[in-house]
């Protein structure tokens, strides 16, 4: 896991340049720095290592073939390289190290570009043919690792993070309101969105072609739904398989390694298969809170089910770690890791765990991935239950059951707050068209909160992101109003742009890679093919999974209920030093001036909050996030968090 930086049509007069792109993120590759200057300085790459696999200074990045006609400075793991290199060494290609990072080079003098079809892993590169004077960026499949962009004044730049773009010099920081409010709606930002006009995320699946000072995005991947018909325990025996092979190759490391433990079914079933491959006790990490956070709050406290794997596998190396976070301390810290204002609290919670597991281990795999690909949200079920009670006469929806729900009270505490919520959120989404309603169930603002939040402009912005979604996922996908539609949206759009994302950048602030088996491509396409209903079967959700997952775990931790995992941001926003910073950040001067949101409906939401009229825990804490990201790479440099 590593940090990358690049410029193309580079001013030679500004060397060093590109050693501060690389610099600045040091905290993804703290074991060392390496910069080239190729074409007569017209080209430069940069590059920050973290030490994973070859720890050897032959494997230091950028690297090169023999004769230096082709370089790569590369993010990520290559998990089945060492058979693509054994391929090529067949081929009389000769390596220097035991790197993946040289398999990508002698892979693309092969087979050109191409060869990203053969890799299974994790990656970001950019990679120079000097041969044909090209660039190209490449991108996972699935979105693991980020790469951003810009093109300015015929000079293509890429990083793994904005703030290294932002050290260029004459990068203008021109902000969209329009992509701004994307991320008050979803907590994120979908497809190629930043906050930013002029730089862009390549999306997952696509690589960049720049050549004679222009540049082309394409798509080399796609889920596609296929047809499968078969006993389910042939289903189970295909997956077990995939899935075993890709924990295999995820343990595959010249450093310690672990595993994330929330005691839930999927990285339960991660380690259950790690100790089929691993003879040492395998090191775990669980985070919990604890009641007194946790009591205004639907986000996992995983203590209780963690100690249950604990106690059945047994020689565990367990490691306990009990949150009580200095929000106020942390929060702009992870905002200037998070680069985009993404106002998930899960981000802070990643980091914490990642930088007490780097005591131990440099490698963690996590169970992510089960809920997209298996239909594991509750707003998946929620889709499902939305036909039934579509079929509820038309009267008694609008005239009885409306109304009975407005009066529930969305705030209060105990363990009738997160039903009077969620039955709230689907009786206002459940009547609207199919794709309008599954965006309701993950979104935070209806289009009537959204025009109040910004004026004209929300509302337009709240329009063309949902034509966005329809035109581009919705209608794309072949199998329209089912189940399999809206995993797909999910697996483009909330997976990579907020779960992958968040979980990238507050890793790699703490310099822990972090793996996730279940996202393996190969999985991701078989997976697509399988029928609806062995995916939810009745109500239970991610049943072919936890199927096999039977064969291996306790049937308490298969079938427990679902719990998010996150932060417990409604007692933050509750707690007096954190309502003090809120109520800075969101004051009318401040949010006058910033002229993007506003007062009075900002105003409302704070003090609905506070009278447990409603639940707005959220909302206000991506509006936060945004003040705080203002500050930092507007106001500010970008070049430190806020203090």
């Amino acid at each position: 896991m590593c940090g990358i930086c690049g410029l193309i049509n580079y001013d030679s007069s500004k060397i060093g340049i590109i050693e501060k792109m690389a610099d600045i993120m040091a905290h993804r590759g703290p074991d060392g720095r390496g910069t080239v200057y190729l074409e007569q300085n017209s080209v430069a790459f940069g590059h920050r290592r973290l030490s994973i696999i070859d720890l050897s200074e032959n494997a230091k990045q950028p690297l090169s073939n023999e004769d230096g006609t082709i370089w790569v400075t590369y993010n990520g793991e290559i998990y089945n390289f060492n058979e693509i290199k054994a391929l090529l060494i067949e081929k009389g290609h000769r390596f220097k190290s035991h790197s993946d990072t040289e398999v990508i080079v002698h892979s693309y003098e092969e087979w050109g570009i191409e060869c990203i079809h053969k890799f299974v892993g994790m990656f970001a590169f950019g990679l120079w043919d000097g041969r044909n004077k090209k660039l190209f960026l490449v991108r996972d499949r699935m979105g693991k690792k980020p790469i951003y962009y810009l093109f300015h004044k015929n000079m293509l730049a890429f990083a793994s993070e904005i703030k290294s773009l932002l050290m260029i010099p004459g990068i203008e920081k021109t902000v969209s309101a329009g992509n701004l409010l994307n991320y008050q709606l979803f907590l994120w930002a979908q497809d190629s969105v930043t906050p930013f006009e002029h730089i862009f995320k390549l999306p997952p699946a696509h690589y960049l072609v720049f050549e004679k000072d222009k540049f082309e995005v394409k798509q080399y991947w796609d889920i596609n739904s296929g047809i499968a018909n078969m006993p389910i325990e042939e289903y189970e025996n295909r997956l077990l398989s995939v899935l075993d092979d890709s924990v295999r190759l995820r343990l595959i490391s010249d450093v310690s390694l672990g595993a994330f433990l929330s005691g839930g079914v999927d990285s339960s079933l991660i380690i259950a298969l790690m100790k089929k491959h691993i003879k040492d006790s395998i090191i775990t990490y669980t985070v919990g809170f604890g009641k007194e956070q946790l009591k205004y709050d639907i986000c996992s406290d995983d203590i209780y089910y963690s100690r249950k794997i604990k106690d059945f596998f047994k020689g565990l190396d367990y490691n306990e770690i009990m949150l009580e976070p200095d929000v106020v301390k942390l929060w702009p810290k992870i905002v200037w890791h998070l680069d985009e204002p993404i106002g998930d609290p899960a981000a802070l919670s990643t980091y914490l765990i990642c930088k007490s597991a780097k005591e131990k281990a440099t490698v963690m795999l996590s169970g992510m991935g089960g809920e997209e690909l298996f239909g594991g949200y509750p707003r998946h079920l929620a889709m499902k239950y939305s036909e039934h009670y579509r079929l509820i006469p038309e009267f008694l929806r609008k005239n009885v059951i409306q109304p009975t729900v407005n009066t529930f009270p969305a705030s209060k505490p105990g363990k009738f707050m997160t039903a009077f919520r969620n039955i709230n959120k689907f009786v206002k989404s459940a009547d609207l068209p199919f794709d309008s309603r599954y965006l309701g169930y993950f979104s935070y603002y209806s289009a009537e909160e959204m025009k109040k939040l910004a004026g004209g402009r929300g509302e337009e912005a709240y329009s063309k992101i949902h034509e966005f979604f329809e035109s581009k996922y919705f209608n794309a996908y072949p199998v329209k109003n089912s189940l399999e539609s809206i995993l797909y949206v999910d697996q483009k759009t909330f997976l990579p742009c907020l779960n992958l994302t968040y979980t990238d950048k507050a890793s790699m602030a703490a310099s822990v890679e972090v793996r996730t088996p279940l996202l393996d491509h190969r999985i991701a396409e078989m997976v697509a093919a399988f029928p609806s209903d062995i995916k939810i079967k009745g109500n239970k959700q991610k049943y072919i999974l936890k199927k096999i997952a039977e064969k291996f775990l306790p049937k308490e931790i298969v079938w427990r209920k679902k719990a998010g995992f996150g932060g417990p941001v409604r007692a933050w926003v509750k707690n007096a030093k954190v309502k003090e910073m809120i109520n800075d950040l969101l004051s009318e001067k401040n949010i006058k001036n910033r002229g993007l949101f506003d007062y009075k409906a900002v105003k409302t939401m704070l003090d609905d909050n506070s009278s447990g009229k409603e639940d707005n825990a959220l909302n206000i804490w991506q509006l936060l996030t945004t003040e705080i990201w203002f500050r930092t790479f507007v106001d500010g440099n970008g070049e430190k968090a806020i203090s």
